[in-house]
């Protein structure tokens, strides 16, 4: 359990580490007249993604701590979690809240992209040290 805990501390680093720097980049954006898009929006779209890459890593890991097969179908449930989480962000963001814009369709793509890549490199550099 600690190893796992170990494991997920290092890894939600580099999650909050692209957080932050996105939060920081559209604060410093907006107060600068750069962007019309509000630290609220941006917060909300960010703390998202960023819980949603946390619940990936974490189901990820704790895969690699079981018997291989289990490990396998864990990491197919984590990608496939994953997926199901962001399409629901993606219709609140784009259906209820009518954020369809080319600013805020730019946002989600790339915050999705920025995420999706944290995850990768995550779960890639894990897979170095052992494969599935």
């Amino acid at each position: 359990m600690r190893k796992l805990l170990n494991s997920f501390l290092k890894s939600f680093r580099i999650i909050i580490s692209a957080l932050l720097f996105i939060l920081v980049s559209g604060y410093i954006l907006y107060y600068s007249g750069m962007s019309e898009i509000k630290p609220g929006e941006l917060t909300f779209l960010a703390l998202a993604f960023s819980f949603v890459s946390s619940i990936t890593v974490l189901i990820f890991l704790r895969g690699r701590a079981k018997e291989e097969k289990e490990g396998a179908m864990h990491t197919l449930s984590a990608i496939t979690l994953k997926f199901l989480l962001e399409m629901i962000i993606a219709g609140i963001w784009f259906i209820p809240a009518k954020k369809t814009g080319t600013n805020y369709i730019l946002l989600f793509f790339v915050l999705y992209l920025t995420f999706s890549l944290c995850s990768i490199i995550i779960i890639l550099n894990i897979l170095k040290k052992k494969s599935l």
